[in-house]
């Protein structure tokens, strides 16, 4: 039996685990005789993370939600992990594992799913618990349930008569622990948040009430109600902003709440509002609260109407001390917003506090009950947490110092999950049957199809962009994402593919050649990348419409601001900043449409890009490039002699790699000059970033840090720097003696970032889902590590699949 552990403040918490690797083990070898799977995970900080969770989903795994997984667990070096079978949507059905791991700094674990016998399994002590307890063998007088006994349920659909101090439901409303702090919820008009504090580590919530409803206002052995919730929306409690002060979840025609998960690591529960008036408009609003062992933070998931765009957070207005954490951070990283005094309900002191991340965040609020922050509703959906700490709990340190300090810890852990990267069954047998390159247009074409199949037609104007979180726009991933599928069709001759990449560019492109959602004034040079689509299209249909758009494209390029060297801005919002981006974003379409419409009139622009971020760019001493220039050495970033931004990153000289291999392949044999010039840079390129190939063949995060801690192999870079190799040995600016390290390097992505999931759709893993610079991204190290590692972005994704056909003609 596993102790529960007594955790003092400061020490314990648990995120939910991200996608990605620190690893440099390879997915190539075979799996263990027996497993299922084998999952690698990586704690990505230089500090040790005790009972950390990791979250991994069924489908991921190879497994599907009617499977009896009853006999499987998970081992590490043979020895039983802390695991539980959870249910995160709440629809009934087992959807993930998590597992609980402790790590000391930088550790990577290797973990085995496989079915395991009696003796094997871990029994671990219950450190969660969820209830709803409501009165039965009673009766109702009026608004107030007489007699009978407390009796928990499953699930309750509140009988109209219920309002507060009905003394139907224990302790007026759902409950939710962990060994280290309780909750509950009114689930009646005040929709308020209270807790439990605990002077005694451990579950205590099925004790609380049954005796009467004043006894947990007193001290107990185990601890008490510590909260005093009156007018306000309580320890994080939500409703709307609305003439100044936060008006709570009250008008609603009908509540009901459900249990999800009563598990020994993690327990949930859901409520919902059905008829919820805003006063705008009646629609409902579904909430999911969720704890995991070892922790006080409470997960909230929030779902409802997209037309609904932001919702305030709060915490009781105590007379206590307002602490806000860092907000010039990137927008997915997580910070704060904390509470501390002598607020508890008994006079000691309490920390309450809201954790968000920082793209949600519109503005700290504050009316007569609630200090609060306003976050943003992403298309319907709000995700934050919410916690406690109570002065009387055991071994704590509530100093000020001490809470920032914690606070801050939570924040980068939210912020930079585990690295993980899971080999299942299914994705070892697609790579067993289709092999690496030379079944490259076979694997292009399963991404395509599972691409679509995933997202539908939302990249199209007026649709929700999910990947990206916000309405589809046009803008460079979209171009991207048509461009590829499109190349995957006509390679396959599968008129389909490019049915859908042509719908998705017609949905913007109006009949007389405007393009919705575009603005010039933005000069912004990502919106030129889809540009590339237009002139493919107008190729292939001669349809006026795309020229006209092209040229609306083109026209902007004439006007786009420059630095004094010539190079373009990479936007309007970054004034005299040259990133590597925009060499990819704006120089091959200004080479085509140059070539179809202008005799190649702006090829010496185009060629001087690429020189300038050459000169400026590239570090002479080991030929890799910085990811961004600063002419007037203004930004945070920027070095104040050189202007540089400091780091190599993969991705970012994935973008110029890419530009060099699509420009030179645009280029007349005439142009002997060009095409030598690129060729020259090119072959410098190659002969740079090779050296940094991890033992796997594939490159990480940030180019030249290996064995940093969460530095880890990174799929569109690796993609990327693929493209160049692979393209240049078909065209000519590579060497023909390149082809080898090419087909290596396409190999590689193929053993290191493939996964096929239950359904038998193809994902590629552990991509950087965004990384920039200005606007709270500092460049620095830390930075790049905490930006979101995901799957399938398009920004790794579509060169995937674009170089299907390519590796194709390669290995012919």
């Amino acid at each position: 039996m596993k102790m529960i552990k007594q955790v003092t403040y400061g020490v314990s918490f648990l995120a939910l685990a991200g996608c990605g690797a620190t690893t440099t083990e390879s997915k190539k070898e075979p799996l263990p005789s027996g497993s299922l799977a084998m999952v690698s995970v990586t704690n990505p900080s230089a500090q040790p993370r005790a009972s950390q969770s990791v979250t991994l989903s069924l489908s991921d795994l190879g497994l599907v939600s009617t499977q009896d997984l009853t006999a499987l667990g998970f081992t590490a070096n043979n020895q039983p992990v802390d695991y539980q079978w959870i249910d995160q949507d709440g629809d009934g059905k087992k959807d993930a594992a998590l597992l609980m791991l402790d790590f000391a700094a930088a550790e990577a674990k290797s973990i085995t799913l496989a079915e395991l016998a009696a003796d094997q399994q871990l029994t671990t002590a219950k450190q969660t618990h969820a209830e709803i307890g409501v009165k039965v063998g009673g009766s109702w007088n009026g608004k107030t349930y007489e007699g009978g006994v407390f009796q928990d349920v499953e699930a309750i659909d509140l009988p109209p008569q219920v309002t507060d101090h009905s003394y139907y439901l224990r302790y007026e409303g759902p409950g939710i622990e962990s060994n280290m702090v309780g909750y509950r919820v009114y689930l009646d008009w005040r929709n308020g948040f209270d807790i439990f504090g605990k002077q005694s580590y451990g579950l205590h919530l099925d004790q609380v009430g049954q005796d009467g409803y004043d006894s947990y206002h007193e001290l107990a052995d185990w601890g008490m109600d510590i909260l005093k919730v009156g007018k306000s929306v309580g320890a994080g409690g939500y409703g709307l902003w609305k003439n100044n002060a936060i008006e709570r979840v009250s008008d609603v025609q009908d509540r009901s709440a459900k249990i999800i998960e009563d598990g020994n690591l993690y327990s949930a529960f859901a409520i919902d509002y059905q008829g919820w008036n805003t006063g705008d408009l009646t629609t409902d609003l579904n909430a999911v609260l969720s704890m995991q062992a070892d922790s006080r933070l409470v997960n909230v998931k929030l779902s409802t109407d997209p037309s609904i765009q932001e919702m305030a957070v709060g915490l009781v207005k105590g007379g206590s001390k307002v602490l806000t954490g860092d907000l010039d951070i990137t927008g997915e990283a997580w910070s704060y917003m904390a509470t501390l005094g002598e607020q508890a309900l008994d006079g000691s002191t309490l920390a309450m506090f809201v954790l968000f991340q920082k793209e949600d965040h519109q503005q700290f609020v504050e009316d007569e009950f609630n200090n609060g922050v306003l976050l943003k509703v992403r298309g319907g959906e709000l995700e934050y947490y919410f916690g406690a700490s109570w002065g009387l709990e055991p071994g704590i340190d509530l100093t000020e110092a001490a809470l920032v300090q914690w606070l801050k810890d939570q924040a980068e852990q939210l912020t930079i999950s585990p690295r993980v990267v899971i080999n299942n069954q299914a994705t070892q047998a697609l790579r067993k049957k289709l092999g690496g390159a030379q079944s490259a247009l076979a694997w292009a074409e399963k991404a395509a199809a599972a691409e679509i199949a995933r997202h539908g037609n939302e990249l199209a104007y007026n649709q929700y962009d999910t990947m990206r979180q916000r309405p589809a726009n046009w803008e460079y991933t979209m171009g991207m994402m048509t461009q590829a599928i499109y190349g995957v069709g006509k390679a396959t001759s599968n008129s389909d593919y490019q049915a859908w990449a042509k719908d998705i560019i017609d949905s913007f492109v109006t009949e007389d050649g405007n393009i919705l959602s575009y603005d010039k004034s933005k000069f912004n040079i990502d919106s030129i990348n889809a540009g590339k689509m237009l002139l493919q299209l107008y190729k292939d249909s001669n349809d006026e419409k795309y020229r006209i758009a092209a040229a609306k494209l083109a026209d902007q390029l004439k006007d786009h601001p420059r630095l004094d060297a010539g190079a373009f801005w990479h936007k309007q919002r970054y004034p005299y900043q040259l990133w590597l981006d925009g060499v990819y974003m704006g120089m091959p379409f200004l080479a085509e449409y140059s070539l179809m419409f202008d005799d190649g009139h702006a090829l010496d622009e185009v060629l001087q890009e690429f020189r300038v971020a050459h000169e400026i760019l590239r570090n002479p001493d080991n030929g890799l490039y910085y990811h961004a220039y600063d002419e007037k050495r203004e930004q945070v970033w920027a070095d104040k002699n050189s202007g540089l931004s400091p780091f190599f990153w993969s991705r970012g000289m994935g973008w110029f790699a890419m530009a060099l291999a699509d420009t030179y392949a645009l280029l007349p044999e005439s142009e002997t000059e060009k095409r030598a010039e690129l060729s020259q840079i090119a072959l410098e390129f190659v002969q740079a970033i090779l050296p940094y190939q991890t033992e796997n063949s594939v490159w990480l995060q940030i180019t030249d840090m290996a064995g940093e801690p969460g530095n880890y192999p990174e799929a569109s870079g690796s993609v990327m720097f693929t493209y160049l190799l692979v393209k240049g040995a078909l065209t000519g600016l590579l060497p023909a003696e390149y082809k080898p390290q090419a087909l290596q390097a396409y190999n590689a992505i193929v053993d290191n970032f493939t996964l096929v999931d239950a359904q038998n759709q193809l994902h590629i893993t552990q991509v950087c889902q965004v990384a920039g610079l200005g606007f709270g991204r500092d460049g620095s190290y830390q930075y790049y590590m905490s930006e979101p590692v995901v799957d399938n972005d398009p920004k790794a994704l579509a060169p995937f699949m674009m170089l299907g056909p390519l590796v194709n003609q390669l290995v012919q």
